[in-house]
């Protein structure tokens, strides 16, 4: 639910959580089990399991091939995230000012996750 707060504005928030559940609970667990009692009925209990575990081995693998890639993209063409965190090529570390913190008013800067400090 936490996405919700950091990537959409204030006005909202509450449709995208009432969407998110709605997405989550409604068609991800029906799809799951579906898609659950199908794998049983072809291959049996540890065959399905066994399927399972290769699908979610697969996907953390691409997850990560695809997050770092996408990272040391970024750092190539000196896109650094400006976060308090972030270390740009030069090997300085880049942080958020004040200023940038009141102009946007959603995302990871939404003033509901923003400390007044």
């Amino acid at each position: 639910m936490m996405y919700c707060t950091v990537l959409f504005s204030l006005e909202s928030i509450a449709s995208f959580r009432g969407l998110f559940v709605v997405v989550y609970f409604g068609v991800g667990k029906s799809i799951g089990a579906g898609s659950g009692s199908w794998l049983q009925d072809v291959f049996g209990e540890r065959g399905s399991f066994r399927v399972l575990s290769w699908v979610a081995f697969a996907s953390a693998f691409l997850y990560a091939v695809a997050f770092y890639g996408h990272k040391r993209w970024r750092m190539w063409r000196g896109e650094a995230e400006k976060t308090s965190d972030a270390v740009v090529p030069d090997g300085k570390v880049s942080t958020i000012s004040r200023s940038d913190r009141q102009e946007i008013k959603n995302g990871i800067d939404n003033p509901s996750l923003v400390s007044d400090e």
